[in-house]
């Protein structure tokens, strides 16, 4: 048992008060009689009442002591466990994503959780039993079943939130796989954290009954969502840099996106958002910089960990562009004479796929299969499910219209092109038709599956556009589009949780990582081969160590605007039950004061009775 209120026992003192009262002498009216016979009560009573003398039983002063005490007890507010030990298996899932470092009045969110689930831990019962799960991108068990109320407070002390994003679904898979072997009726799975949680809809069917521990309150927050780095190739070798930050809360204001380049401020750019509002920046003009670079909103809020993003600006390189094909005068010129790009040849027997490529081009040949990467095919159609060449070209085709607005046909007029014949194209409805015939179409464009292709349905030698000025500019305009997939895929920066691959050097079989914390991590490999990191759950720069090279770096940032989207949920609306939160259901001390001042009241209407029954019998 224990009190909320000790202080009320100072109440106490009433307690001696009521017998001091008996011990004193009473003050009477003195009233002439005729006789005291009929007295004799009475004067037993003025014997007890004489001051200072030896109490005697007095079953209206055990009363009202009783009734006193009780009633100093209810002041106090006495707490205890009512109900009886059950049994009970807890399933505790944790949330330790980034959105549960955010800064409270009470303290960080992931405090808040520890010191729910230490209480928890406290009231456990005798049988009660609990596992520990800690969830973020990953789902990691902290503490398997147990009763010790030791054991378990360690691993609630060692969670912690992590720069990752919030994947719930194989957590709870986990706790109905869990509640499953264990008897009917006492498993039950409890998910601590602010509510924030992306894939719901995704839980399991047949969890078991489901309590939510909410935590946190406030929702303002601005956070850096996005930010990829871009070569430009349509102008001079250039490097632009596109950031979205979005204002997750509801109160409008502003705020200064602040770049810097090896440590010094190189741009800085204002940004107003009202509440829900997201804006995109762009960077340009990088120029040849290389190494690290930071961004980072200057007025910080109650998330720190998404108002950064780094990343590391690599060495600008030219485009490398395999040409496959049997001899083609006009692509070979028109390709060498871009200073961008750096031409290799090869004929359609010695093509092998290779991933050394930035851009394959294929003249008149298709590749047995194709992976992902950026292709030009002429006079060939991609060896794609849905793609077929009719049995017969078609002749003179006419060219009915173009795409004006497509990056891939600005300044390209195509309606002076003649063609002495073309691929009869059957082709999914998905694709970009970039000209149009009367048949089928001309050019055309896809994006599907990490592949983007730029498809010519018909031979260069077969027609005069190689002799007008579109084809050079619709080139050119092909490079650049076909450039987007290599410039924006360079190792710019990771995703936290994601794995980073190295390629490991000739005679090296070690290499060292340093994590941005100081913590180093050694990475084994045969030489020669590739090495995977996947420990990137923590953002900042990492160090990598290769021996007699250079030390390398990468960065590892947020980037999720489900983490930014701090505001807390009330309820879960998981696939099979809605879940309301209630930080209160799982305390098992219960007060008990108002039970104590009932007993007091009765007591008082016993000692009441009692008096007037012995006043006027």
């Amino acid at each position: 048992m224990s009190f909320l209120a000790p202080l009320s026992f100072a109440f106490a003192l009433v307690l001696p008060l009521i017998v001091l009262m008996y011990l004193l002498r009473l003050r009477r009216q003195r009233v002439p009689i005729s006789s005291i016979l009929l007295w004799r009560k009475t004067l037993e009573d003025l014997q007890a009442n004489a001051p200072f003398q030896k109490l005697r039983n007095n079953l209206l002063l055990w009363l009202q002591l009783l009734a006193a005490l009780l009633a100093v007890l209810a002041l106090a507010r006495p707490t205890m466990r009512l109900a009886p030990t059950s049994g009970k298996n807890y399933i505790v899932l944790m949330d330790t994503s980034a959105s549960m470092q955010t800064r409270e009045v009470e303290g960080r969110r992931i405090d808040q959780a520890k010191r729910a689930l230490q209480a928890m831990i406290d009231n456990l019962g005798r049988g009660d039993r609990m596992m520990i799960v800690a969830f973020d991108g990953e789902t990691r068990v902290a503490q398997t079943f147990t009763e010790s109320k030791a054991e378990l407070s360690a691993a609630a002390r060692g969670l912690e939130a992590r720069d990752s994003v919030t994947r719930a679904r194989n957590a709870m898979v986990l706790a109905r796989s869990v509640a499953e072997g264990l008897p009917a009726g006492t498993a039950e799975a409890v998910i601590i954290g602010d509510g924030a949680i992306a894939d719901l809809d995704q839980s399991p069917d047949a969890m078991p009954p489901v309590r939510f521990l909410p935590v946190g309150s406030t929702s303002e927050n601005w956070g850096i969502t996005r930010a990829s780095l871009r070569q430009t190739f349509d102008r001079d070798a250039d490097r632009e840099l596109f950031v979205t930050v979005e204002n997750q809360g509801l109160t409008a204001g502003t705020n200064y996106l602040q770049c810097f380049i090896g440590g010094e401020l190189a741009d800085a750019k204002e940004i107003a958002l009202g509440g829900g509002e997201s804006q995109a920046v762009l960077f340009s003009q990088l120029g040849k910089r290389q190494g690290p670079i930071e961004l980072r909103l200057r007025d910080s809020d109650y998330l720190a960990v998404d108002d950064v993003a780094r990343g590391v600006l690599p060495e600008q390189s030219k485009l490398k562009i395999l040409l496959v094909s049997s001899g083609n005068f006009f692509l070979e010129k028109a390709l060498a004479g871009s200073p961008r790009c750096e031409v290799y040849s090869a004929t359609p027997g010695q093509y092998a796929a290779s991933e050394g490529y930035d851009i394959t081009v294929f003249d008149n040949f298709a590749p047995a299969r194709m992976g992902p990467g950026a292709y030009l095919m002429i006079n060939a159609l991609p060896p794609l499910e849905g793609f077929k060449a009719g049995p017969a070209p078609l002749p003179l085709p006419s060219v009915i219209d173009w795409n004006r607005v497509h990056p891939l046909m600005r300044y390209a007029k195509f309606d002076l092109v003649n063609i002495e014949r073309a691929i009869d194209v059957t082709a999914p409805s998905w694709i970009q038709t970039l000209a149009e015939g009367e048949v089928s179409p001309l050019l055309f464009a896809l994006e599907r599956d990490q592949r983007q292709i730029v498809v010519v349905a018909f031979d260069l030698f077969e027609s005069d556009w190689p002799l007008r000025i579109s084809f050079p500019i619709f080139l050119n305009n092909c490079i650049a589009w076909l450039a987007r997939m290599t410039a924006e895929g360079q190792s710019f920066a990771f995703a936290a949780g994601e794995t980073v691959p190295f390629a490991i050097p000739p005679g090296l079989r070690t290499i060292e990582i340093e994590t941005p914390s100081g913590a180093k991590r050694t990475l084994d490999a045969p030489p020669g081969q590739t090495a995977f990191f996947a420990q990137t759950n923590e953002t900042g720069f990492y160090k990598v160590n290769m021996g007699n090279e250079a030390e390398r770096l990468f960065a590892v940032n947020l980037l999720s605007a489900e983490e930014s989207a701090i505001a807390p949920q009330t309820e879960l609306a998981l696939r099979d039950q809605q879940v309301v939160g209630d930080a209160s259901m799982l305390k098992s001390n219960r007060e008990i004061w108002h039970w104590l001042a009932l007993a007091a009241l009765i007591v008082l209407a016993v000692e009441w009775l009692i008096y007037c029954r012995r006043t006027w019998l």
